[in-house]
């Protein structure tokens, strides 16, 4: 079974994880898969893809080989994997799954979830590089990406996502999230003041240098926000983390090596009235909320698994209405529920049908990396009436 296949038959997400068997086969299998790259591990909730990119980005353009672990997917299925900010090369990938399943028995070879397998995947993949940023998956220390020993954990936002399998307070998604980190860590703004009380006490537990954006300068953190003052604040927060990190990782700062740096589906304006990004959760809300215009329309779905009441309660002041995209996964909400919960939200709610946009509205389409996936592949952003 050929790579792409094999990972469409793994579900992307389990009703119930084993923690236990992703870290056995690490210590079975580590000798042939580690990496002699130095690993920067990026955990939080919010920022982890953005943050990811711009680390990347500015370690390649200062000639180092970088590779990069992003999931999920965006447009297409291999682009979790990238080198120096490249799609990588079909054989390549071939040969790396070839590899794997000549690894695993059979039994583990079917327990595998897509996303560990995926970050196997990596670990064969990067063993050549010089750098390796690992963007965790919804967890922390419990995460597929945290087996590997970092050289620099960084941790961007956290607050709520996931709630079913990390807890149901800021407190028990902040501990299992920091207590990922090495001996060496930075983090950025924090929504939550506990979040750096825990991050505190966790790197004096474990005798772990401690840093945070103060390592930067101010003539640095002022180059920074001038070279990107056209973005919203939450993403220049997210570029001042990666910096910070490069320089924590021995780089010079030179701002310059970040020019053209384009974040796809991150508060992304594709057009003149439209913006995409995968934003999913209550902290995602919150911080585009300032940044879009009063009377947007919002084109919406998520999965049933998202608080999105409160997501959308959240953006309700500057929404218009909402337009329901219809998208093909069995974990999506059920259109009848969300329309429900939109109406009692008082705001107006429709399907969003091929039609629907014009000119003289400007839009939000929002809600997740599939939400985007979909609108994105629909083209329906050049039938503009």
């Amino acid at each position: 079974m050929n790579l792409k296949k094999f990972l469409d038959s793994k579900p992307l997400y389990y009703d119930s994880i084993d923690y236990e068997f992703f870290p056995k086969i690490w210590t079975k299998y580590k000798h042939k898969l580690k990496t002699k790259a130095k690993v920067v591990h990026i955990v939080g909730t919010n920022g982890k893809g953005t943050t990811g990119k711009t680390i990347s980005t500015y370690l390649s353009r200062t000639n180092y080989k970088v590779g990069h672990f992003s999931s999920p997917f965006l447009y297409k299925w291999c682009d979790i994997w990238t080198i120096n900010n490249q799609l990588i090369d079909d054989d390549v990938l071939k040969k790396a799954h070839k590899f794997l399943q000549g690894l695993l028995n059979r039994d583990e070879i079917k327990h595998i979830s897509r996303f560990e397998y995926s970050t196997l995947m990596c670990f064969k993949l990067f063993e050549f590089m010089d750098f390796v940023v690992l963007e965790a998956g919804l967890g922390g220390e419990k995460d597929a990406t945290n087996v590997h020993k970092k050289y620099l954990s960084v941790f961007v936002c956290i607050g709520f996502d996931h709630t079913e399998f990390l807890g149901k307070t800021v407190n028990k998604i902040a501990t299992t999230k920091l207590n990922s980190m090495d001996k060496n860590m930075i983090i950025g703004c924090q929504k939550y003041d506990e979040v750096i009380k825990i991050a505190t006490n966790i790197a004096k537990q474990k005798n772990t240098k401690y840093h945070n954006l103060s390592i930067l300068t101010n003539k640095e953190k002022q180059k920074i926000q001038k070279y990107f003052s056209v973005l919203p604040k939450f993403l220049i927060q997210n570029i001042s983390l990666a910096v910070a990190a490069t320089k924590l990782l021995g780089m010079d700062i030179k701002i310059s090596n970040l020019k053209n740096l384009k974040f796809e589906a991150r508060f992304e304006q594709i057009n003149d009235n439209i913006i995409i990004d995968v934003g999913h959760n209550s902290l995602s809300a919150m911080a585009i909320k300032d940044f879009i215009k009063q009377g947007t329309i919002l084109i919406y779905n998520c999965l049933y698994d998202k608080n999105f009441k409160v997501i959308l309660d959240i953006l309700k002041p500057k929404i218009k209405m909402v337009y329901i995209l219809n998208i093909k996964d069995k974990r999506v909400v059920n259109i009848n529920t969300l329309k429900k919960e939109i109406t009692s939200l008082g705001m107006g709610v429709d399907l969003f049908e091929n039609n629907t946009l014009k000119k003289e509205n400007n839009y939000l389409v929002y809600g997740s990396f599939v939400v985007v996936r979909t609108f994105m592949k629909g083209k329906y952003w050049k039938k503009m009436i």
